[in-house]
């Protein structure tokens, strides 16, 4: 059962659960619920055994689910499921070519009775419980039954059944999942792969995945007997990008050709020569029109070194809109850095300019625009030179995890599929 706890702290519990549990007690009281062995579980390690239970996940569905642990901590899931600022992510696999590789569905549903079960009814407008979802297609590859996707699913409502219903009714049934009209398999292929919210008890972002289980990495015998399909994303990498290198792969200065990235990628956006961080890459190309179009709005977060120590009033200039001379700045969102957080700065190579008679300090500066040099113009315009600039962190993709940087200057990596999608 241990393995089965992803995240416990005094508020919230986390677990993994397996394909074929139910969620909760039924009418058949002999009936194993995943419910009751958390519950057993918590009581074996001596640790209070009052969970509260917020959501549920199909019988044949795996994956993380979230446990309330207080009365603060049920408040705050029943109040943010309602108000959907929990944000749950999906993998699964699904039958026939996409005409479209990102997309959402918006419909409404409704449950009917067939031959004794709750089926869910999708409507081509909105008649009935409105149900949204978007998707994206991480690979496709064909197999004895036709075309076969790996897909990423981010929900924003949760009916029942919501995720099968509208995938077979736009033509994608899941595999194993017969009652929709997917084909025969030794599982119904839906994981639940990550959970995600702002938790305002720690004012902090939780984020919670569960590992795909064996049967997606290398169907049995009885299921698809085709290549492993290994949750990897091949559509995105995601590079700390040193200083003097500038955001593409030809040139006579330093590019990025030396970084060995595979063909076909290409950044989404760009960052200066001077300045280092996260560059998003990808070979798809409405991927990257998603992350960089300004249409889309994605948060961009930059952690700036700066001349001298602004004063309120500067940066309540900063958050409330600069007047640039070509354009006025949207509104952005700035504060200093904690001791901690400066502390994990790597040093660069080659250091700044040191004046000893002259204080520097570090802010986090929050764009939702990404024009030329915006940043910097920012900072010159409250009298505050700019010294050092590093984009952390783009929408969903950021280069610090459990506080620390996941890659030194100069290293990518491919993102984890749960990673991926992103509502605007």
């Amino acid at each position: 059962m241990k393995e089965m706890i992803l995240f416990l702290d005094d508020n919230y519990l986390f677990a993994n659960k397996p394909s074929g549990v139910i969620t909760h007690a039924s009418v058949d009281k002999s009936r194993r619920h995943f419910y009751g062995e958390l519950k057993e579980y918590m009581e074996r390690q001596g640790l209070p055994s009052e969970i509260g239970l917020h959501h549920r996940l199909d019988v044949e569905t795996s994956g993380v689910m979230i446990f309330s642990r207080n009365k603060e901590a049920a408040k705050v899931l029943d109040d943010y499921f309602k108000q959907r600022k929990i944000k749950k992510y999906y993998l699964a696999l699904t039958m026939g070519r996409y005409r479209e590789a990102i997309g959402e569905y918006k419909n409404g549903v409704s449950l009917k009775k067939v031959l004794g079960k709750e089926k869910c009814m999708v409507d081509e407008g909105l008649e009935g419980d409105f149900a949204h979802l978007n998707f994206m297609v991480q690979k496709e590859f064909e197999s004895s039954f036709g075309v076969i996707n790996l897909v990423l699913f981010l929900l924003h409502t949760g009916r029942r059944h919501q995720i099968r219903a509208q995938s077979a009714f736009f033509g994608h049934p899941l595999v194993g999942d017969t009652f929709y009209g997917g084909c025969i398999a030794s599982h119904l292929y839906l994981h639940s792969t990550k959970i995600s919210f702002l938790d305002p008890l720690s004012n902090k972002l939780i984020e919670v995945e569960s590992p795909l289980p064996e049967y997606f990495l290398s169907p049995t015998k009885g299921s698809l007997q085709d290549e492993s399909l290994v949750a990897k994303n091949l559509n995105i990498i995601v590079l700390n990008k040193p200083y003097g290198v500038v955001s593409q792969f030809s040139g006579d200065d330093s590019n990025l050709s030396q970084f060995k990235i595979p063909a076909d990628f290409y950044p989404a956006g760009r960052l200066d020569k001077d300045s280092e961080g996260l560059l998003v890459l990808s070979n798809n190309g409405k991927l990257i029109e998603k992350i960089s179009a300004p249409f889309y709005q994605k948060k961009k977060y930059y952690w700036v070194q700066v001349e001298r120590i602004p004063s309120e009033d500067a940066l309540h200039q900063m958050r409330h809109g600069l007047d640039l001379g070509e354009y006025t700045s949207r509104p952005s969102e700035v504060r200093f850095l904690s001791t901690e957080e400066v502390a994990m700065i790597p040093p660069r190579n080659p250091p700044i300019r040191f004046r000893k008679k002259v204080p520097d300090c570090w802010l986090e500066i929050i764009i939702s625009e990404g024009k030329n040099r915006q940043v910097r113009k920012m900072t010159a315009k409250i009298n505050h030179p700019t010294l050092r600039l590093m984009r952390i962190k783009v929408g969903d993709f950021s280069l610090i995890k459990n506080n620390s940087f996941i890659l030194a200057s100069g290293e990518w990596i491919a993102v984890a599929a749960s990673e991926v999608i992103k509502s605007r």
